[in-house]
């Protein structure tokens, strides 16, 4: 395959590498979807270290107490749920802060109807996922090949509430994406 040569241990590299620009001071906008408040918490934190907008992902018919039953048999219908939230001005923000839980080692459906609700060509993402140990799962790259005109920066992941450091880590995230000083 031209551009790409096989690495060590039988993994593959590209040749070529790509530069994202990204504006020196984006209006950015911090969207998540939570059940249990961890990813709530993380999102408000982001909020007041950036002066971002937040908005949360709401569903319309939202998951009930067998939630877990219920997002896997979304998750495997490839269902998207019909969402509450609705970001009016979504062409006015160069970067997105999603945050999710990994359920099911992918995020909930939900926030792929959230991403799929809008054009975020070109738009610059970096996700922050809430997990039990499953760190990120697939869920990076299910965003990749969901959003495939954007550009899916690192993300940030916390086990639980992130304990005491949830703070001072998601400054550094943000200092080494430079979304803060």
């Amino acid at each position: 395959m031209p551009g790409i040569k096989k690495g060590l241990g039988g993994k593959f590299t590209t040749k070529k590498t790509f530069t994202v620009k990204q504006k020196k001071n984006p209006k950015i906008l911090i969207a998540y979807f939570s059940d249990s408040g961890n990813t709530r918490q993380a999102a408000e934190l982001l909020q007041k270290k950036t002066g971002a907008d937040l908005a949360e992902i709401e569903m319309r018919k939202p998951y009930t107490d067998d939630l877990y039953h219920e997002s896997q048999v979304d998750l495997y219908a490839n269902k998207r749920p019909k969402l509450k939230t609705k970001v009016s001005n979504m062409a006015e923000y160069d970067v997105i802060l999603l945050g999710f839980p990994n359920w099911w080692a992918t995020a909930p459906m939900p926030v792929f109807s959230f991403a799929e609700s809008y054009n975020l060509d070109k738009k610059i993402i970096y996700p922050f996922v809430s997990h039990g140990s499953g760190i990120f799962g697939e869920s990076i790259s299910d965003l990749s090949k969901t959003l495939p005109k954007s550009y899916i920066g690192e993300g940030f992941e916390f086990e639980y509430d992130g304990g005491g450091k949830l703070s001072s880590n998601l400054s550094r995230w943000l200092k080494k994406n430079k979304l803060i000083k």
